[in-house]
């Protein structure tokens, strides 16, 4: 355990909220500027393009990416130089595809064992922070990313949220696998809330029938447009709601799920506990493919993002 993490647990409950905020505050610097707002615009206009477009897109995209790797990027310059590739065959290629089918597929494995060669060394992709995947089909992954991958990824969930109909600001709350809370506490609150971006973390440490109606009133008190996490958990929430028959003083706009396989009986229950949609989404960590349901319940492979 980080000494970081050692003293955020070690903090009485007051103090906690005020460290989560206090990071949230940076998070927020980091996640939204200049390339957010150029991306978000991007996107909102290239999801209406026709696939050939996207296509296109995506070949130019890719030739740039191939040339930065090529310069920059040590494990890609040997791997493209041991297909007999330099720059200038990449730069006068007219469908960059091909190369790409040619290149090894990148394996987990290979990721931890040569991730100092796969680290971008371009001066302008300062590394500012790690992505850090579910690790749904293995071990999770920690992921050195730059400033333009991070506002492209949280433009990206900008344009899932316009598919929710969720305006610019909202309150959310969030379950996930993080630890916020110690385990071991045995009473309310299970929660933190990060004061700037209006975000309840809310644990899945302490959810059981002891507690959960302590977790139903204090949503009816924050009152949500958006409830997002691991289905598993927000489902153990729904169930209790509906074989309790719980009185929600809500109805958020949208319940997102990611991380972990939504079954059809999950999402049946979730609706059914909080009279809204469910919008699935998958690899928001990775950032490519980003895979989210549209408000027509249809999955769609994000093809200007990866």
């Amino acid at each position: 355990m980080s000494f970081a993490k050692k003293v955020y647990e070690a903090l009485p409950m007051p103090i906690k909220n005020l460290a989560i905020s206090a990071l949230g505050n940076m998070n927020k610097r980091k996640r939204y500027g200049k390339y957010y707002n150029e991306y978000l615009a991007f996107l909102r206009e290239s999801q209406w393009w026709p696939y050939e477009k996207l296509v296109e897109y995506q070949k130019k995209r890719l030739k740039e990416l191939l040339l930065e790797v090529y310069e920059y990027v040590p494990y890609y310059r040997r791997i493209l130089e041991e297909l007999g590739l330099r720059a200038n065959d990449i730069q006068n290629c007219n469908d960059t595809l091909e190369i790409l089918k040619k290149m090894p597929y990148l394996e987990k494995q290979t990721l931890r064992d040569s991730l100092p060669d796969l680290i971008n060394t371009n001066p302008k992709r300062k590394t500012v922070g790690t992505i850090h995947t579910s690790g749904t089909t293995g071990t999770p992954l920690n992921i050195p990313s730059d400033i333009e991958s991070v506002q492209f990824s949280f433009a990206i969930w900008r344009r899932f949220h316009d598919w929710m109909g969720l305006p610019e600001k909202f309150k959310q709350v969030r379950f996930s696998g993080r630890i916020i809370i110690d385990p071991k506490r045995g009473k309310p609150p299970f929660w933190v809330y990060n004061a700037p971006s209006k975000q309840l973390f809310m644990s899945t440490y302490h959810m059981n029938d002891t507690n959960l109606a302590s977790y139903v009133e204090k949503l009816n008190e924050f009152q949500p447009d958006l409830i997002d996490g691991y289905p598993s958990a927000i489902f153990i929430l729904s169930q209790f709601i509906v074989k309790n028959n719980s009185k929600l003083a809500f109805s958020p706009k949208a319940i997102a799920t990611t991380a972990e396989t939504l079954y059809v009986h999950q999402r049946e229950t979730i609706q059914e506990a909080f009279k809204c949609k469910v919008y699935d989404q998958y690899a928001s960590s990775e950032g490519a493919p980003f895979i989210a349901q549209c408000e027509y319940s249809n999955y769609h492979m994000n093809f200007d993002t990866g």
